[in-house]
């Protein structure tokens, strides 16, 4: 049997993105992918590029395997229960396990294809929040009032470093290099970053 959990938890980034890239692989493709793979088989829909995935998600067939937890469809996963699923770069990696890496113009990777990629949002039923696809990146920040600042701007300075940056790599992660830093940058970090406004 083929099974297909193209869509994962929808209230966890995981879900609700694999259902963006799948609206935008619409787009780059010129083909109803979006249609095949999730309206014919849940009742979450589109209107144009705006997905709307309703409160109570309901499976129409057993082409498609929704858990609460993307953990929950890892295990499945390996254990050969599923035959695929949408899951980051990184943990199919950390996993050993096979993937397809997606063109950059629906894999939410490239910072430069922002406006590009939010052409695409998805209003969730279980929370009412518009979310517009965008790149996916991970951020790091010292709170103003952190009670081991010195230490803290230590660890951030260290996490930006090269070595920093293998250790991302030996794990998996990408970097984004020289590392951007946005909106009130500490004094002591100005000089491992590219500030952008």
């Amino acid at each position: 049997m083929l099974s297909l959990a193209s869509v994962i938890p929808i209230r966890t980034p995981g879900g609700y993105r694999s259902l963006m890239v799948m609206k935008l692989a619409n787009i780059y493709y010129g083909k109803p992918i979006f249609e095949t793979l999730v309206e014919k088989n849940t009742n979450i829909y589109a209107e144009g590029s705006h997905v709307i995935a309703p409160k109570e998600i309901q499976v129409r067939n057993n082409k498609v395997v929704i858990r609460p937890k993307e953990t929950d469809l890892t295990g499945l996963v390996e254990s050969g229960s599923l035959d695929y699923y949408f899951i980051y770069k990184s943990v199919a990696m950390q996993h050993h396990l096979k993937f397809i890496e997606l063109p950059k113009e629906i894999n939410l990777k490239d910072f430069s294809l922002a406006d590009y990629y939010g052409q695409v949002s998805i209003t969730l039923g279980s929370t009412g929040k518009t979310i517009k696809a965008k790149p996916i990146v991970y951020g790091v920040t010292v709170l103003k009032e952190a009670p081991n600042r010195e230490l803290a701007l230590k660890y951030l300075r260290f996490m930006l470093s090269e070595r920093g940056k293998e250790i991302f790599a030996e794990n998996y992660q990408d970097f984004i290099w020289p590392p951007v830093a946005f909106g009130n940058v500490p004094e002591e970090i100005k000089d491992d970053v590219k500030i952008e406004r």
